[in-house]
């Protein structure tokens, strides 16, 4: 189950568009989710995303935070690891055609980077994993940008 949110700071500020490549956005969003829903599955939880105008930079920026309650990254090491091409945390047998390549998440880090933004990993041990993807907010408001 995926539960979609839209949390604000200011009820004024009704629309939060952003300035990016929309297929980057689209793989950076479609890759968390999948990422997220494997464990979400498995404990029967919603994976959740919310989005908010970035906490010290509101005009100029958009954080988008998706978060599960898989149980997350039992070992925190890794989390300094989750983000090298080629890194995985999917064991030999569980590989397949979209899984276990360590290409994921390095990735949509690119991504992010190249739309000027960010994403970070945030663990909660035996609760689950929260996903900050930052990106900047389109100048003007009331049109999201094409690309």
């Amino acid at each position: 189950m995926i539960i979609y949110q839209r949390t604000t700071q200011q009820q004024e500020q009704n629309n939060l568009s952003i300035e990016c490549i929309p297929p980057h956005i689209q793989h950076i969003i479609f890759e968390l989710l999948k990422n997220a829903t494997i464990p979400s599955l498995k404990t029967k939880t919603p994976v959740t995303i919310s989005y908010y105008p970035h906490e010290e930079a509101p005009q100029e920026k958009v954080v988008i935070k998706l978060s599960d309650l898989g149980g997350g990254l039992k070992d925190e090491s890794l989390i300094d690891k989750i983000f090298h091409f080629h890194f995985t945390t999917t064991p030999r047998n569980s590989k397949d055609e979209v899984n276990g390549f360590g290409m994921g998440l390095p990735l949509c880090k690119v991504f992010a980077l190249f739309n000027q933004g960010d994403l970070k990993l945030v663990n909660n041990p035996n609760v689950g994993v929260d996903l900050f993807i930052t990106v900047p907010r389109a100048k003007d408001d009331s049109v999201l940008s094409q690309g």
